[in-house]
């Protein structure tokens, strides 16, 4: 759900339904996601300036600061885009325009980064199969996403520094429902080029309350890109 201190909603009826059609919120905006009972997920909480929801496209969208904060993971940026199909109940596509860092604390269970190199294919996708004994049962409770990293990508891993003009994570699993991405996947491929992460820029998003907020650790996995992040189905072919 949404919470904001002000803004304005447009509204229709058709059917005998009433839905919204064009909204704004502005002030103090936050979307508070909620777990869904069996996920693999924890609770999030996206704070905003402001956002705009356009319903012919079914997007949500904001030119200002953006902070992501979860038990696994921080985000800071600007500029976002969201995508989601309510037919399909699905996210069509999230495209975070400039980020500033990305931090994740690495799942005891799971391998976020490969150390392996790619083998020169165009894509740089060349680890990202998932496990095949467990596709029914995923697929009958979640979807899996592909998350892109793109120009001069820096991460700095506690086992390695990872330096990339693309950098691809495969298979990202998301429960059913409006529920966030999960941090755990598959490993991912890269391109190497050298760059050096932008470590000047000012947090301007709204401020989590002390419940809230992520606790950072010198484990933590932390990506920067120039190009930001572009987050699609697997089967899509938008990246």
């Amino acid at each position: 759900y949404i919470t904001a201190d002000k803004g304005d909603v447009q509204i229709e009826t058709a059917a005998g339904k009433t839905s919204p059609k064009d909204a704004k919120l502005i002030g103090n905006v936050v979307i508070h996601i909620v777990p869904i009972e069996g996920g693999n997920i924890s609770e999030g909480f996206i704070y905003l300036d402001d956002v705009t929801y356009i319903s012919e496209k079914s997007q949500f969208s904001t030119d200002g600061p953006v902070k992501f904060v979860s038990a696994d993971a921080q985000m800071l940026a600007t500029g976002m885009e969201l995508v989601y199909n309510d037919e399909l109940d699905q996210l069509e596509f999230l495209r975070i325009i400039n980020l500033e860092s990305l931090r994740i604390r690495p799942s005891s269970q799971s391998t976020l980064f490969s150390s392996r190199q790619p083998s020169g294919d165009a894509s740089g996708e060349t680890e990202t199969s998932a496990t095949p004994s467990k596709d029914v049962t995923e697929e009958a409770k979640g979807r899996r996403y592909r998350c892109l990293f793109s120009k001069n990508v820096f991460v700095d891993h506690p086992e390695q520094v990872i330096l990339s003009d693309e950098l691809f994570i495969n298979n990202i699993f998301e429960s059913k429902g409006p529920a966030p991405l999960s941090s755990e996947a598959d490993p991912c491929a890269v391109e190497g080029v050298q760059t050096a992460p932008d470590s000047n820029k000012q947090d301007t998003a709204p401020q989590p309350s002390k419940s809230e907020q992520y606790d950072e650790t010198s484990t933590d996995i932390v990506v920067t890109c120039d190009n930001g992040i572009f987050i699609t189905p697997m089967d899509s072919t938008s990246v």
